[in-house]
């Protein structure tokens, strides 16, 4: 999970900029107007999957300022 969540990340911006670019080329219609559609979804699920990491991080971080707030 440490790394899928990145990864799917990468692969779902790469795959949107993909579509992106397609789009503002074609000359008539976009041969891969569903990359963009299933790229979305993919961003969705890296940023859910890497929820975890970046939460212990922000925690890791502030937590002496934390503290001192419930204190």
């Amino acid at each position: 999970m440490k790394y899928l969540g990145p990864f799917l990340i990468f692969i779902g911006v790469a795959g949107f900029g993909f579509w992106v670019y397609d789009f503002f080329t074609a000359e008539f219609a976009p041969k891969y107007f569903w990359a963009g559609f299933v790229s979305i979804p993919i961003i969705f699920a890296g940023s859910i999957l890497s929820m975890p990491a970046i939460q212990r991080s922000m925690l890791k971080q502030n937590g002496d300022i934390i503290r001192e707030q419930i204190d």
